[in-house]
């Protein structure tokens, strides 16, 4: 707060009231002085508004962190819990892969299986078809020869 001398406040005085005082008449001095008591009162309020936010932040600050330290706490705890949850489904999740992809072998594998069975056999099929047919050809080349040297020679 700016303290007015004398002579501002006379010209306050006739601003706000129309009176001309003089600036050595005893009210100015009384106004002087209330002036300064009214500063020095504000300033005082002003230190003790000052402290009193200090410590009513303070307190404030103590209050939060005793009512804060179990939520965190809580938070801290609830993260670990996610974590180790996340880790045993994953884990959950990589046994079951491998349980299926195992399942999955093994049914390719069985299929594989019966399908080399099943070509094997019609290759099989097929080799002794051709056999035969060789046979037979074989044969039918072999009465041919004969009866060709029954007949050259038998003539």
């Amino acid at each position: 707060m700016k303290l007015l001398d004398a002579d501002e406040l006379v010209a306050r005085v006739f601003a706000k009231t129309g009176l001309k005082i003089d600036a050595d008449d005893p009210a100015i001095h009384d106004m002087l002085i209330q002036q300064a008591v009214m500063a020095a009162v504000l300033e005082n309020f002003q230190q003790q508004q000052a402290e009193q936010n200090r410590q009513t932040t303070e307190n404030f600050q103590v209050a939060f962190a005793e009512t804060a330290a179990p939520v965190i706490a809580a938070t801290e705890q609830l993260e670990r819990q996610k974590k180790y949850l996340l880790a045993e489904i994953m884990q959950a999740n990589a046994a079951d892969l491998n349980q299926i992809e195992n399942k999955l072998l093994g049914i390719v594998g069985h299929n594989m299986q019966k399908k080399v069975g099943q070509e094997q056999q019609a290759f099989l099929d097929s080799l002794k078809m051709l056999l035969l047919k060789a046979a037979v050809a074989w044969l039918i080349v072999w009465v041919l020869v004969q009866i060709a040297l029954v007949w050259w020679f038998g003539h």
